[in-house]
């Protein structure tokens, strides 16, 4: 797992604004694009992307969203952390 895979469990609660929602099974904070594209790269690799798109969920803010209480199975890229890019 990539060393920017969360260091301890997450809750979709601590990433919405409405602070409601269950346990993330495998979450990735990349800080710089670079850990995010590597990140994207690992998860390609274990969770076949291309045969299985549901594998993958993206949190950006958060803002305005609600996950469910069962959680967000898969795994799921959390760009929070990312540092502002330059276009």
């Amino acid at each position: 797992m990539p060393t920017f895979a969360a260091p301890k469990p997450l809750t979709g609660s601590q990433f919405s604004t409405y602070r409601i929602g269950g346990p993330i099974a495998n979450a990735y904070l990349p800080n710089t694009l670079t850990e995010a594209i590597g990140c994207l790269e690992e998860i390609c690799r274990q969770a076949n992307l291309l045969e299985n798109p549901q594998a993958l969920t993206v949190i950006g803010w958060g803002s305005n969203s609600i996950f469910a209480s069962a959680g967000i199975s898969g795994h799921t890229l959390i760009t929070r952390k990312l540092a502002f890019v330059e276009p």
